[in-house]
């Protein structure tokens, strides 16, 4: 489920830094990038859920804990650029990531497969509207910043998550929760008593 983990640390960078985005664009057509970094977020907060419920959950597994999620997403985390053009660079990077990552994963059932259609289908539409975003002058601006230097710094965010989830011990979190089961087990074996016998006590029967 290593993939699946990724997958919702990506989709929370990209979350995060289309926000950082929406706050920090400036110039002239700050307002219509302003709006429109926040389509590249939508649904991705039903994603996330469904990707916890159908892929895990679905399959009899404990989903991975919001604070691990969160400090990988954390240590991939990108810094916004001063040129409005280079952070959406980094953001099509991030989004073309997520792409690549779901177009050989293995969904464990079809509702999955519908999941990652979804995702999918979401991300090629946000990619192509980022393409058209970059326009050649706005390339031109970002003169030094080049499409390969924004490359790099994802996978390098990348492979920072990817280590912080390494870190994650799921057969701990199996067995915490195996324990949780256990102990409600036993309360319901302790509180267990029949009905009728129960109310013959209490009527002094």
């Amino acid at each position: 489920m290593l993939e699946y983990n990724l997958l919702i640390v990506l989709l929370m960078i990209i979350q995060s830094f289309a926000k950082d985005i929406h706050y920090t664009a400036k110039g002239p057509a700050f307002y219509a990038k302003h709006i429109f970094v926040d389509l590249v977020g939508d649904d991705i907060d039903g994603f996330i859920d469904d990707i916890k419920e159908n892929v895990f959950l679905g399959q009899g597994i404990v989903p991975p804990a919001s604070k691990n999620l969160f400090m990988a997403a954390a240590v991939g985390a990108q810094e916004v650029m001063p040129l409005d053009v280079a952070n959406f660079m980094i953001l099509k990077e991030f989004v073309d990531k997520v792409r690549e990552l779901i177009k050989d994963m293995e969904a464990p059932s079809r509702g999955a497969n519908s999941l990652l259609d979804s995702i999918g289908e979401h991300m090629d539409k946000m990619s192509g509207l980022l393409f058209r975003q970059l326009t050649q002058g706005m390339l031109n601006e970002a003169k030094d910043f080049s499409v390969e230097h924004c490359k790099g710094c994802v996978e390098r965010a990348v492979d920072r998550a990817k280590a912080e989830l390494a870190k994650i011990d799921y057969d701990k979190v199996a067995a915490t929760v195996a324990g949780y089961s256990n102990q409600c087990a036993a309360m319901c074996e302790d509180n267990e008593e029949d009905p009728l016998e129960k109310l013959s006590k209490k009527l002094g029967l």
